[in-house]
């Protein structure tokens, strides 16, 4: 009650509190029917795999942790096993990271301003929406800022309000594991950081080794523990946790090992790819960083640490500098430009419309950006029938349209009645309604040591596979990492379909 009085005082927080979210919403919508990326397409078969009873690691196996698989089976059970479910579980996840900064903000009067405390979902969710593309929707690194955000901001609470430290840092540790479950290399962020937060106890709190243990290390130590542990006792009782630890720890290093690693040059193109993009933010993070440093210390460095120890997470990921790791960076450096502002909202130009007109010059960029989704949204009727849902994901994903017309085939009469494997972008299941016929998954193939494409071969030979489809690009690297599994589907499968995203294969009777 006391927000909603402050906000009916202060004309300045409810204006922006009222753009904050309307912009969220809006956003939210436009994003609702994007299409599904072949990541975000794999997400959704593990999903579907564990909603039907499977487990994970065990009936379905992927490299990734389990957090993100997670995140789509609870999209699918409280809304829909498609698109529109899974970003509108999304789109809440946000909106509940939006009202928690704003909370925390106001609560701990961070800003100058407190009015801009409520323009925190503008710089940090809303900024997300704008910048993403399809494929970048639902990955883990845009998800798991919510748990890193909360991670670094409960200390405030104990240092600046004297709220229980034991309780703070207990779910400090729960959202350590949290990260855990998303993203095992993330951790190193999280380590960085818990030494800095140690550090500055001991000469700013002037605590004792004793009492950080205490009252620090141990709470932290028995939250992180307490969530995993709950996990490994569930792989546990299904006798799988060997082939988790595995593949959480040992199947990294094969692949370390046996597959050539992207340049240097790589990582520096993708990091100005990124700089550019959120140029419009870095003079306000800048200043922000700069006006918070001794007022916040321990907030401020933890954004430092979370972009520093972030960057070079995506620097050991030297397999895929994919653009999306970059989401990871997006917001910290999105909070720190809202401090910014705030600085110059407050201190620097009277009256506030000339720093607020000044703010819009430099975020132009953004602006054009919002009227251009908008735009297209609207130029598909606002997205109200399904025909205007496949014609709009078709704009944002050209090959949308292709792949329904590539598994068509597969709900003619005709054809036989089954579970299918794909060498591939898993889009094709997705599409399709099949389920995937054995446990190891064909997304990402270049990436797999010799004891993976082993088991593929095993597994293809001890179940049922009615269709199995190679992607183009995929042919000679089967061929040449494994002449056996070739040779099998030389001799087990005939071919059915041909086309331009490669050849389908159907069992020989």
């Amino acid at each position: 009650m006391a927000k909603f009085a402050q906000l009916r005082s202060n004309p300045w927080a409810l204006t922006f509190a009222v753009f904050s979210f309307v912009s969220l919403l809006i956003m939210g919508y436009i994003h609702l029917f994007f299409p599904f990326s072949g990541d975000q397409a794999l997400f959704m078969v593990g999903a579907k795999s564990m909603a039907d009873g499977h487990v994970l690691y065990r009936d379905f196996w992927d490299l990734k942790q389990p957090g993100i698989f997670l995140f789509s089976y609870w999209s699918g059970l409280l809304f829909s096993f498609n698109e529109w479910g899974v970003h509108l579980f999304e789109w809440i996840h946000w909106l509940l990271f939006s009202i928690y900064g704003i909370y925390l903000l106001t609560k701990l009067k961070v800003t100058d301003r407190a009015s801009t405390a409520y323009l925190f979902p503008v710089f940090t969710t809303v900024l997300y929406y704008l910048l993403c593309e399809a494929d970048g929707l639902t990955q883990v690194e845009a998800l798991v800022s919510f748990a890193f955000f909360i991670a670094f901001t409960l200390p405030l609470l104990y240092l600046s309000k004297g709220h229980n430290p034991i309780v703070i840092h207990f779910l400090m540790g729960l959202l350590y594991a949290i990260v855990f479950y998303y993203k095992l290399v993330l951790m190193l962020v999280l380590g960085i950081y818990s030494i800095f937060y140690v550090l500055f106890l001991g000469t700013h709190k002037k605590e004792s080794v004793r009492q950080i243990f205490l009252k620090t290390f141990l709470p932290i130590a028995t939250g992180f523990f307490f969530l995993v542990g709950i996990g490994a006792l569930y792989y546990w009782q299904r006798g799988i946790l060997p082939l988790v630890v595995e593949t959480f720890f040992v199947t990294p290093n094969q692949i370390i090992a046996e597959v050539e690693a992207k340049s240097f040059r790589a990582f520096l193109g993708g990091t100005w790819e990124f700089v550019l993009l959120i140029a419009p933010c870095l003079p306000f993070a800048l200043l922000g960083l700069w006006h918070y440093r001794n007022r916040q210390p321990v907030l401020i460095g933890g954004m430092i640490i979370w972009i520093l120890a972030g960057l070079f997470t995506i620097y050991l990921q030297k397999f895929s500098y994919w653009s999306y790791h970059y989401q990871l960076l997006l917001f910290p450096i999105g909070f720190l430009n809202l401090l910014g502002l705030d600085f110059i909202l407050q201190k620097a130009l009277h009256p506030p419309f000339r720093p607020i007109l000044i703010a819009l010059f430099l975020y132009l960029p953004f602006v054009l950006q919002f009227h251009q989704k908008v735009h297209i949204f609207s130029t598909y009727n606002f997205v109200t029938t399904p025909q205007d849902q496949i014609a709009y994901q078709n704009h944002y994903e050209p090959n949308y349209q292709a792949s329904r017309q590539e598994i068509s085939f597969l709900t003619d009469a005709a054809t036989l009645s089954g579970d299918i494997y794909v060498c591939g972008n898993p889009l094709f299941y997705h599409l399709s309604g099949r389920l995937q016929s054995i446990a190891i998954t064909g997304w990402s193939l270049e990436f797999f040591p010799q004891t993976l494409w082993d088991q593929i071969l095993q597994q293809l030979k001890e179940t049922k596979t009615v269709y199995l489809f190679v992607d183009q690009g995929y042919q000679d690297l089967i061929a040449a990492k494994h002449p056996a599994l070739s040779e099998y589907i030389r001799n087990g499968f005939v071919p059915v379909r041909k086309s331009s995203f490669g050849t389908w294969y159907q069992l020989v009777p």
